[in-house]
Formats: structure tokens, C-alpha cells, sequence
């Protein structure tokens, strides 16, 4: 048996020798992490709340520069992912919201 196997075997072992107590994934808050597009959407749309939140036109610029950077970085996920449909409905809505912004 490759060293790899004989390790992953030791490990199962190993596993499987601890008492159920053990085994049982730690408590947490039971959720799932959001997919990192879903993230990345969150996070430009609360840059677009910002944006018009802003009380100056330096704070505006700013956030309106990060959610640009955002949707940047989220659209060239959605590209890689091959998924253009997604790309194509996302622009159309932050489309909408920037225009809300400007």
C-alpha cells in the first residue's frame, strides 16, 4: 500500500476508535456559508447603500469605486464559472441600483 493510503487508513482508524462524543461535528450556528458570488453581491449592494448614505462627495466616490472593483471581481467569477446568464441578469440589476446612486 502507497504511503498515502496506509496514512488515510491510520487516520480512519483512528477515527473510528474515539468514543461518539468525539465524533460529532462541534456545535455551531447549524448555517452554510454563502457562495462567494452571493458575497460578493451582498457586498456591493451594501456599497451602493453607502454611496448614498454618503454625507460628501469624497465618501460617495469612494464607495462607488469599491463596489465598481466588486462587480469587477464578481463578474470575472461569473465569467471563469462559465455562466453568462448569471453575469447577464446581475449587470441588469446593478445597473438599476447604480443608477439609483449616480
Amino acid at each position: 500500500m502507497p504511503s498515502w493510503d496506509t496514512l488515510a487508513e491510520a487516520r480512519i482508524q483512528e477515527w473510528l476508535r474515539r468514543p461518539e462524543a468525539e465524533k460529532l461535528p462541534p456545535p455551531g450556528d447549524g448555517g452554510t456559508v454563502p457562495p462567494l458570488e452571493v458575497q460578493l453581491l451582498l457586498d456591493i449592494l451594501q456599497l451602493y447603500t453607502e454611496a448614498l448614505a454618503a454625507k460628501n462627495a469624497a465618501a460617495k466616490s469612494e464607495a462607488l469605486k469599491r463596489a465598481s472593483q466588486e462587480e469587477t471581481r464578481l463578474f470575472i467569477l461569473l465569467e471563469k464559472s462559465d455562466r453568462p446568464l448569471a453575469a447577464q441578469h446581475l449587470a441588469s440589476l446593478l445597473m438599476q441600483v447604480r443608477a439609483r446612486c449616480t
